[in-house]
Parts: C-alpha cells; sequence; structure tokens
C-alpha cells in the first residue's frame, strides 16, 4: 500500500513511518490527481482523527481502497513498530 502521512511537517519530522510521504491535511486535494483510485492508500496521522477525515475524504472521490491507519502513530509506537526521521517517499508497494 501507499503510505501518506497527514500531519504537519514539523510533526513528521519528528518521526514517521519508513517510507510514508508528507501531505499535510490542507494540502491533500493538491495531490489527488498523482495516485489512481485503484490504489490502496493508508492515511496516518498522530491519534487517527486527521487520517480518518483524509481516507473519508479520498473516498468520497472514488479511492475504493483508501484506509485509515486506527490510532495514527501513537498506536504504531505503541505497538513498538519503529519510526524513522529521513526524508519522505512512497511507500513500498506490498
Amino acid at each position: 500500500p501507499i503510505l501518506i502521512d497527514v500531519r504537519e511537517p514539523v510533526e513528521f519530522k519528528q518521526g514517521h513511518i519508513a517510507g510514508a510521504r508528507n501531505v499535510p491535511l490542507t494540502a491533500l486535494s493538491d495531490v489527488v490527481a498523482d495516485y489512481d483510485p485503484n490504489d490502496e492508500i493508508v492515511f496516518v496521522c498522530q491519534s487517527g482523527m486527521r487520517s480518518l477525515q483524509a481516507a473519508s475524504f479520498w473516498s468520497s472521490l472514488g479511492f475504493r481502497k483508501a484506509m485509515n491507519l486506527e490510532g495514527g502513530m501513537d498506536a504504531w509506537t505503541a505497538a513498538r513498530q519503529g519510526c524513522t526521521s529521513q526524508s519522505s517517499g512512497e511507500a513500498p508497494r506490498l
């Protein structure tokens, strides 16, 4: 899946999931054309609220596989999945 982190750049730089692309929630409409409606896209934020908004918004645009990472980075780090402070990029396709 493609992983899009909708937090602000300062939050993203403090730690994010490796391979995530940083696109703040306010800029999501600017990148819709970069993706295919059939792409599997997972949105993430700090707690899961902004990413839920993002997934709902993209679903309304016809993205059938737009998903929210429930619990966001809080849940990700609590599960000890690790994060990085490297530059953003598109997540590898699994």
